[in-house]
């Protein structure tokens, strides 16, 4: 009976002690299960925010981009209106410009920086008889003037071109068929950014029947004397 008893009591504080160390050991692994879980969680929880902060990078990124470009459509887009309606202003007072230059009886005479003839009126075909493929690229000088003409004039001419200023004055000049014609003159040279002399404008009138009333009123006052 003493035997018995304590081999059961051996028995039974072994058996706690066994007992006792698988509780150990369970709860060691639980642990260590809940804590391989939470680290996993962690990790996944840290990329799915650091995928989510880049998500919201590359959208506000986007968004900013988006404005951006939405800008400087709309600023183009206004630019271009804004260059069409200049565009268009420009052309229609240029068209009447040509409309007033083509149609009125005083001449119109548009020369180069060499002083060459680019273009001419109506007016000035009528006036002088020339037609304005007949006298491109030549100078007035070589068009219109003649024997009669003052020869100190051209040399004043092409002094007063030189000043770069506008001026006004009057010459006899000769229409195609040889007729004499005097032609008042109004000067205008066109200045480049830089100072330079692009184009020189001519406008001016045929004041031949001017000068002959000139001429008959100065005959009559030396007859007077």
């Amino acid at each position: 009976q003493l035997y018995s008893s304590i081999k059961d009591s051996l028995l039974n504080e072994q058996s706690n002690e066994q007992i006792a160390e698988m509780q150990t050991k369970y709860e060691s692994d639980k642990k260590e299960k809940e804590i391989e879980l939470l680290t996993k969680d962690n990790q996944l929880s840290q990329s799915a925010i650091q995928r989510q902060e880049i998500i919201n990078l590359f959208s506000g990124g986007f968004a900013i981009l988006m404005v951006l470009v939405a800008f400087l459509l709309f600023k183009g887009y206004r630019q271009k209106k804004k260059t069409n309606e200049t565009l268009s202003v420009l052309n229609s007072e240029l068209e009447k410009l040509s409309i007033v230059a083509s149609e009125t009886d005083n001449y119109v005479m548009i020369s180069n920086a060499e002083d060459k003839i680019e273009w001419v009126n109506k007016g000035f075909e009528k006036i002088t008889g020339h037609l304005l493929a007949e006298v491109q690229n030549k100078t007035p000088a070589e068009v219109l003037r003649g024997p009669e003409t003052d020869k100190r004039f051209q040399k004043e001419i092409i002094e007063k071109l030189q000043r770069k200023k506008p001026f006004t004055d009057e010459v006899l000049n000769y229409t195609k068929s040889g007729e004499k014609i005097w032609l008042s003159l109004n000067v205008t040279p066109v200045i480049g950014n830089s100072g330079e002399i692009i184009k020189y404008i001519n406008i001016g009138s045929n004041i031949t029947n001017l000068k002959k009333a000139q001429h008959e009123i100065e005959k009559h006052r030396n007859n007077m004397l």
